[in-house]
Order: C-alpha cells, then structure tokens, then sequence
C-alpha cells in the first residue's frame, strides 16, 4: 500500500489512524483501491459530520461544499495526478448520504436506524430504535456486498444463533434476528457503552510513553498490572463458559474485547465462532478477487486465512480448522495477555503478509522489557510462555487452568510454569561447600537478629496487651461498681419508705385520736373490693387493711389501737406503691389494683404489730391462723429491744402464696424508751434478681451476680430461679444459706474491704470477680465474670 503510506506522508502523520480506518471503509464498499477515488470517498463521507486532521485549521461544520472541495484540493496540492471534484458531485454524494439516515429495518418488529457505530470483516454496526420496546439496540447488519455468497450469510446467521445461545455477562445478549427478501440478514442486541480493550492499551502506551498528557480516570484504573490482570480474569472466565458450552471464539483479541462504564467486560464478534465437535462440514467462503477485503493484519479475514493473524494460534494460522480445539483460543488469550503486560503487541510487523507468516509459525517479541523499560516478573513471563507455545500439547489444557494459574501468581503460590529454582534446593543440600556454610552462618547471624527482634516485638505486644486488659478489667469494675451504687439507693428507698412508715406508726400510736371507722378483723374479713388474687393466692383487697388480735390479747385496749391505725391505713397502700418505679406509681387506681393481683409488686407487704398484739397487714387477706400472735414470730422479737433497721435472712411468708421474701423491720418506741411494737415490710426475692439481672444483661462478659452477707453467705445468686414453695404447712422460718467457695474474697470480707477484684483460675483461662459493699445493709454486691 505504498500509495497509501505517500498520501499519509503529504498529509501528516498525525492523521495515519483516522486514515486508514477510511480507507479501509471505502474498500469495503467499493471493492476499490484507487487513491484518487478514495479522496473524493473521504472528502465526501466524513467532512460535513466531524472534525478531521485534514482541517484542522477550519471548523468543518461551517463549509459549504464548494468550500470542501477548494480546502482538498489545497490540502492535496501536488499529489498524484490531478484530482477532479466539482462542487456539484459534493452536492449530489451529500443529497445520498443525508438519504442513507434514517432507514427501517423489520416490517413486524420495527427499527429505526439512525447512526453507524462501526464496521467489521462482515457487517456494519448502527445504533437503532426499537419502536415496540421504546429502546435503543446496536443492529449488526451483513455487508450488501457479501449478501450474495451463502456461505457467508450462513455464517452470518450462525453468529448470531450461537451468540444468542450464550447468556453470560461477559457476553452481548441478542434480542431479535430480521431477514428480509432482498435485503443483508440482520440482528439486534444490546448497546454497549464503553471503549475497546485495544483503545484502553493504547492510551496506556501513549500516556507511559509520555506523548499522552492526561488519562481520563476510569483509565488511570488500569495503570496497575493488577487491576489489567482482573480485566484478563474476567475474559478467561467468559471464554471457559463458552468453552464449556462447545464454542470456540477463533477471534480473540483487544478490538473484540468491550470495557463497560464500570468495568464490565464483553466478548464480542463470534462471525467466525466454531461450534467444537461438530459433523457439519465448514464451508469456507471464496470472494471474488474484486470483493475481497483488503485489512490489515490486526483485522478478521475472510476467506480461507479465517481470524486476526497478529492474534492466531499457529494451526489456525496454518487453515487446520477441523484440528482446532479449546487451546487455539488459548493461544490468542496468551498474545492478549502478554499485550496486557507489556503494553505493546507481542507481534509486531511491517506487513499484513510477514504477520501472517509469524502466525503460522507460532512466533512472538521476545519477553524482555515492558513499554516502560521494566522486567516483568519471571513467574509471570513463563505463565505467558507455557500459553504461547507453538505445539498445543505443550500449553495448559483449557482456560480454566489458565485462570487458575494467573489466580494462583497473584497469591504469591507456586505455578505449574515456573517450577522452584534450582538453586534453592542446591543450597539445602550443599552445606559442605564454603560457600554454603557462609550462606548458613549469615542464615544464623539474621536469625539471631530476627529472634531478638521477635522478643522485642512480643515483649511490646505483651506489653500493650496487659495495659488494654487492664483497662477493660479497670472498666468492668468501674461499671460493677455503679450497679452496687443503683442497687444501694434502691435498698436505701426502701428503707426510706419504712421510716416515714414507722413514723407514722409511732405517731398515730402516741397521738392519735381513737375514730369510729369501718375495719376488717381477720375472722371475719369481707371488704367490699375483695377479689381472688393469682399473685397471692388467697381473696386480697387492695384498699383494706387486715387487722389480727392475738389470743389472750386485752380486747378493749386492742381495738383502741385498731382504730386509730385504721384512721391512717392509707398509708399502707401508699407505702407499698412507692415501691414500685417512678413511672408507674402515677398509674390509675384501676391499674395499680390489677398490677397488685396479678403480678405483685417489689414489696410483697406492708405491716405493723403492737405489744399488744395487734397485727395490721396489707394487702388485706384474711388467712391469718386463730393462734397466730406476731409477737411471737422472730421478726418481732428480734427487732425487740434493738434500734434502727434490721434486714432478715431470706424466708418464706406465712401467707397462702409462701413467697420468698426479706424482711425489713425497726422497732418503736416512746420518748422514754418504753417499747410498742415493730414496723416492717418484706422485700419479694424475685423482685430482687430480676434487679440484678438487669444489671448483668448490660455486662455480656459476666457469668452472674450475687449478693453475700458479710460472713460470705449468700443471699442471692442470679444463676439459681427463686420460685415459690408449694409447701402447704409447717413452713420453716428462713433458708440455709450455702457459702461462697473462693477462700481469697472471704478473707477480703473478713477484713471489711470496701471494694475491690480478685483473679482466679488457671493462667489460660483467668476469671475476675469483682465486689463492692453495699453501704444501706453492709452486704456485698459480687460480679462473676466468664
């Protein structure tokens, strides 16, 4: 193409690319070579639509078509013989052109053509509209000039059969397939947004090669060989499905390769695609000389050379098309991966027939240095070696073994192409050489250094791992220890509510006016709210109190004291609500009655007995025994003769529902110390662990939550359930309690320690308690940790 080359070198040859791209067009529809033809063909097709290196000094859009022909022929001045182009040939081959778009394609299902995307070996591409679907598709039509020979309509339509049976991301998805009488076959499918493997390299190479100032950003990605090498997985993973479905491609190569706007990849263009293990004879199509595509070697040829030679397997190269396999494939892989290492074409020509030559006999540019002048790494070349081999045995049996290998370099394992060097396994086996016990004594002389560099590293990390122990541990306690603080104003709100209790007691005793009211004795005990109670387990009222005189008790001084403690037995019920928490002491009276029967409150009741043997106790129930005297009972008489608060052992009521319970009692007294009864309440165990538990719920990393007397017994443990007793009679006064077995906190409770932590257990597995003293009842409030 000598002519060529010498209207290249008049023009620049900045414009080489474009120029070559229109010539090839214009031999594809005019099967002719005749420069001064093809002048008047780029003059006319491509001028009014865009910008070329031809006028680069005028704005294109703005010529008139006499203008076009006076800027080509100044351009053109002194080249070849004289050209001939009249402003009204322009205006006649522009009248056609302005003709040639829009065109329909498809009676029943119709496309409107507006735009030519590209061309290629056997069809042109447009953008189109499909009317029925209100989209657009890429319409791949056969080239008219090629309508006449079957065989390639054949493969034509064989293209787009086998395409369309390949749904795979990597691959375009076909929509429709139009035949029309008299017109090229044609097929629609998706329109791809994108550039070009080729195009993605080639930007690459110029920006590397510093005659590219800039690289938009979606191309800066592929700077990294790594991310080249996911681009490659990508492909080798489409390719291994169509393998699998019995297809090879027999086209590979960077033009047939499509990036996506977000780094999707399609193969495209399966024209010449071969279905493995197939009967039918290929028929090869035979041009007519005038007819034949002239391309260059990067392009598909047709006829009985089918593929790219710069990228073809040497049999394919050689027309051994019935020998042809999943490794023929393989090899135009390897040539596109050694183009993704080195930046540059592993063949590199300055013809159309050399290159072809070097396909058939399987050669390639040496592996050496890449377009930056770096060597690539050897584990990587002889990957690309083994592909590239010339005998087929010698390379990897599919593209499966290929990506594996590629996956297997990128993990830094050992690959099937670069076995272990020699020289290592000499050097564990040459130890009586001089040269090898230098070798192991400086093996020695680092391992030392890396040992000690090794206990510097793990003395640090020892280090800074007991400081961050240490302040989870500093945290934990912290944490423990606000939950004894919470638990310690609860109790000391209980104990508030008995003192303002007892002193109203104490008062009305003293002071109060003896009233006429309605009271209720426990024989006959009848208030009219009395309802059945599934908490209590007997008739319970919630507005009444239920008075017991003992036997033997002076009748008349004792219903003196009833009635003035029934003047103020409201203070009673308002003594157990204040139990309950803030939000829901507010509740209607509805409410609070429900609560009370069926669910119970944290105070199991409230009561007060005289010396006189008046006991009062609410909520009322009438299940009092006839001999029952509470100044028998050990509450009384241990509170008796004591002052202040006193918290019991845990014990089970006497009542119906034999609930475990804690007693809170204080004895009262006259100015004069003269003795008149006892004042308490009973604290519900269960209301006691369900606090604790939801103290332990917000420390995932403890086992449990205990409370322990001084003398290290315990009084509750988060881990045991404190049901009620089904025992019916002879209900013991209180519980044996267990001991804790950690002999190290006993000795802090022995001392009186306020506070603090204890470490136990085995060096793998270290436990912490932590304790901390509770200051309303001088209990211990004990966290267990996992």
């Amino acid at each position: 193409m000598n002519t060529l080359d010498e209207l290249i070198a008049k023009i620049g040859e900045h414009a080489r690319e474009e120029v070559e791209q229109w010539y090839q067009a214009f031999q594809e529809e005019s099967g002719s070579d005749d420069i001064d033809a093809f002048v008047a063909y780029i003059a006319t097709k491509d001028l009014p639509k865009r910008p070329t290196p031809f006028f680069r000094s005028t704005n294109p859009h703005t010529l008139s078509t006499d203008e076009t022909s006076e800027v080509l022929h100044e351009e053109l001045k002194g080249f070849g013989q004289t050209i001939s182009v009249t402003g009204a040939d322009l205006q006649q081959i522009d009248a056609q052109q302005s003709a040639t778009f829009p065109f329909f394609v498809g009676k029943q299902d119709l496309h409107e053509v507006t735009e030519n995307i590209d061309k290629g070996g056997m069809g042109t591409i447009y953008l189109a509209r499909q009317h029925a679907l209100g989209r657009d598709v890429a319409l791949k039509q056969l080239h008219p000039s090629l309508n006449e020979d079957p065989s390639i309509v054949d493969r034509f339509i064989r293209e787009a059969q086998l395409t369309a049976q390949l749904e795979h991301p990597g691959i375009v998805p076909v929509h429709t397939f139009i035949r029309e009488k008299d017109k090229p076959p044609c097929y629609t499918m998706k329109v791809i947004e994108g550039e070009t493997l080729k195009s993605i390299i080639s930007k690459l190479s110029s920006y590397l090669l510093k005659t590219q100032s800039t690289l938009s950003p979606s191309i800066q990605t592929y700077l990294s060989l790594d991310s080249r090498l996911d681009l490659f997985l990508k492909i080798c993973d489409t390719i291994s499905y169509a393998h699998s479905k019995g297809i090879l491609h027999r086209d590979l190569k960077p033009d047939n390769i499509m990036i996506g706007s977000y780094g999707e990849i399609y193969v495209v263009d399966w024209g010449i695609a071969k279905q493995l293990n197939s009967t039918e004879e290929e028929q090869l199509p035979q041009l007519n000389p005038q007819k034949q595509l002239k391309l260059k070697e990067t392009h598909t040829h047709i006829g009985q050379m089918l593929g790219t030679p710069a990228y073809m397997s040497p049999e394919q190269a050689q027309g051994k098309h019935k020998e042809l396999d999943e490794r023929s494939d393989l090899f135009s892989l390897g040539l596109i991966l050694y183009e993704l290492v080195f930046l540059y074409p592993a063949r590199k020509t300055n013809s159309p027939e050399a290159t072809a030559k070097q396909a058939t006999l399987g050669g390639f540019e040496d592996l050496q240095l890449d377009i930056t002048g770096k060597k690539p790494s050897p584990v990587l070349k002889a990957i690309i070696s083994k592909t590239l081999r010339c005998n087929p045995d010698g390379r990897y049996d599919n593209v499966q073994q290929l990506s594996d290998e590629l996956r297997r370099f990128r993990r830094h394992q050992e690959v099937q192409a670069f076995p272990e060097n020699i020289w290592r396994k000499l050097l564990r086996q040459a130890n009586m050489h001089q040269e090898q016990v230098l070798a192991s004594l400086l093996m020695i002389f680092f391992s030392i250094v890396g040992l000690n560099i090794w206990w510097l590293y793990t003395k640090q990390e020892h280090i800074l791992q007991t400081q961050a122990q240490q302040k989870i541990r500093l945290a934990r306690i912290s944490l423990a220890n606000r939950q004894a603080h919470t638990l310690d104003q609860t109790l000391f709100r209980y104990e508030s509510i008995l003192s303002s209790f007892a002193q109203t007691i104490r008062t009305i005793l003293l002071h109060g006016e003896v009233k006429e009211s309605t009271y209720y004795l426990n024989r006959s005990f009848r208030p009219p709210d009395l309802s059945n109670s599934p908490f209590y387990r007997d008739q319970t009222s919630f507005g009444h109190v239920v008075y017991k005189i003992a036997s033997g008790a002076d009748g008349a001084k004792a219903t003196q004291q009833i009635k003035r403690i029934n003047s103020v037995q409201s203070i009673f019920q308002k003594s157990m609500i204040q139990s309950l928490p803030f939000t829901q002491q507010g509740q209607p009276n509805a409410a609070l009655r429900q609560q009370l029967l069926t669910k119970g409150y944290p105070l199991l009741s409230v009561f007060a007995a005289t010396r006189d043997g008046v006991m009062s106790l609410y909520p009322g129930r009438g299940s009092y025994k006839a001999s029952y005297d509470p100044r028998k009972r050990p509450w009384f008489r241990s509170a008796q003769g004591r002052k202040g608060l006193r918290w019991s052992r845990p014990y089970i009521t006497s009542q119906k529902n034999h609930e475990l319970a804690i007693a809170c009692t204080r004895a009262l007294y006259d100015r004069q110390g003269k003795f008149l009864g006892v004042v308490g309440l009973d604290l519900r165990l269960a209301s006691l662990r369900e606090l604790l538990l939801r103290n332990q719920k917000k420390m995932p990393w403890a086992r449990a939550v205990l409370l322990l007397r001084p003398n290290g017994e315990i009084l509750l443990d988060t881990r045991k359930q404190y049901k009620r007793s089904q025992r019916k009679t002879s209900l013991s006064w209180s519980m044996a309690l267990s001991p804790l077995q950690n002999v190290a906190l006993r000795q802090h409770l022995k001392n009186a320690s306020k506070y603090g932590y204890i470490e136990y257990g085995k060096a793998s597995s270290r436990k912490l308690l932590i304790y901390s003293r509770l200051d309303s009842l001088s209990w211990y409030y004990v966290v267990l940790t996992k």
